[in-house]
């Protein structure tokens, strides 16, 4: 409940305060399209729930990104809708994918968005990893000749329990540093 309302109140502060870019991406799982939720429960059942990935770029934005996802057991993946300001995809979400924006992204944007199952109520995670063939997760910048740089992950997708942000001083603090006075 706690992270639900730290998410409201970054939500309400983001329109209405400056904002600036962190000095390192983040990258993220949520349900909702708002950002608001990094967590889904199942009373049982099968039960639908989305999922979105979401970006949010160093101050050098953001041209591509390399992920994958690790989906526990008893999460069956369903349909699969693909940002329209994509221009190109190599691989896929749980065996690594690549992703090319159509132009530089500087702001919070969403690569995919997944209809997903949940076939028990078992707790689990759906952990944002490495891409197999990099060995990590990063952002491709839109400086001059797009160098990589390494991103953090914001949070995970909870499954039946509730959902954890980063709590690492220096990434708690980047995280409020994008809501300045």
């Amino acid at each position: 409940m706690r992270i639900r309302i730290l998410l409201t109140l970054a939500f309400m502060l983001s329109s209405s305060v400056a904002f600036s870019l962190p000095s390192v991406g983040y990258i993220g799982l949520y349900s909702d399209p708002d950002r608001s939720f990094c967590e889904v429960h199942s009373s049982g059942g099968l039960s639908s729930f989305d999922l979105y990935v979401y970006c949010l770029p160093s101050e050098h934005g953001v041209m591509s990104v390399k992920f994958a996802i690790s989906y526990p057991a008893n999460v069956t993946q369903s349909s699969l809708t693909v940002n329209p300001g994509i221009a190109y995809t190599q691989g896929d979400l749980e065996s690594g994918i690549n992703v090319q924006f159509q132009s530089c992204m500087y702001g919070w944007v969403w690569t995919h968005h997944q209809t997903l199952y949940i076939t028990d109520t078992d707790p689990d995670w759906i952990y944002i990893v490495a891409h197999p063939g990099e060995g990590s997760y990063y952002f491709t910048t839109c400086i001059d000749g797009y160098p990589s740089e390494g991103v953090m992950v914001v949070n995970h997708l909870a499954v039946n329990q509730p959902c954890v942000i980063a709590t690492e001083e220096t990434s708690w603090g980047a995280i409020k540093s994008l809501y300045k006075d």
